[in-house]
């Protein structure tokens, strides 16, 4: 078995992905890097988010890595396609427009396509695992997509 403790994530990513070999990645609890919510997006308490990146394509376009939130409630309008797995926690996710809610759980998936406009309450605490796509090879022209309906 190979030793991955001394290396990075991202790092082992890049150095094995080109050869065409695995990767594997420790999903114990541990510090992530903050990654704070817009405040213009905050619509209920103090909610802090922090995250890791642990694989990126070559071209930039998927990446996948951890999330976390503390309680709060919060706008997210996603600029590109998410695929998440819920490892810790709970958020209750209310699609705008009063189209749904979807309470997600440990063990719970769920897919959010580019352009969706949603509003996240998480009543204590969620980590999610995610996969995220670039749809059209950059955010800019995946957005000029969406609003085209090409």
């Amino acid at each position: 078995m190979m030793d991955l403790s001394s290396s990075s994530p991202l790092s082992l990513f890049r150095r094995y992905a080109r050869r065409g070999r695995p990767q594997t990645f420790d999903l114990a609890p541990r510090p992530l890097k903050p990654a704070p919510i817009d405040p213009s997006c905050i619509e209920e308490g103090t909610p802090i988010a922090s995250g890791t990146t642990f694989a990126e394509s070559p071209d930039r376009r998927l990446s996948s890595g951890l999330w976390e939130c503390t309680a709060g409630k919060f706008k997210v309008d996603f600029p590109l396609d998410e695929i998440i797995h819920i490892l810790a926690g709970e958020v209750i996710v209310h699609e705008e427009g009063d189209r749904g809610v979807y309470t997600l759980r440990p063990g719970d998936a769920a897919y959010f396509p580019l352009g969706l406009v949603t509003h996240w309450e998480v009543p204590r605490f969620v980590r999610k695992f995610f996969v995220v796509r670039v749809p059209g090879g950059s955010p800019r022209i995946a957005r000029a997509r969406q609003r085209l309906g090409v």
